[in-house]
């Protein structure tokens, strides 16, 4: 019998990410295609592209300007 897991995509970014994140030095960092499904009024602050591994496109990396007031406008 084998075992497997199903790895996609999104939990590999996730990964990649929590990587990018410790290089940032941030307690939390988010995607484009995360913050592009956010509600208005978050204030993001872009950190650049990076490449990250098995990607072929660079992902635009974002962080929360202010983690103590995260409350969107509605």
């Amino acid at each position: 019998m084998r075992d497997a897991t199903i790895i996609g995509d999104t939990v590999n970014t996730a990964f990649r990410l929590e990587g990018v994140m410790k290089e940032l030095n941030q307690n939390l960092v988010l995607s484009q295609d995360y913050v592009t499904v956010l509600p208005v009024g978050y204030d993001f602050v872009h950190f650049g592209e990076f490449q990250l591994k098995g990607k072929s496109q660079v992902v635009r990396v974002y962080g929360l300007r202010d983690l103590g007031a995260v409350s969107p406008s509605k």
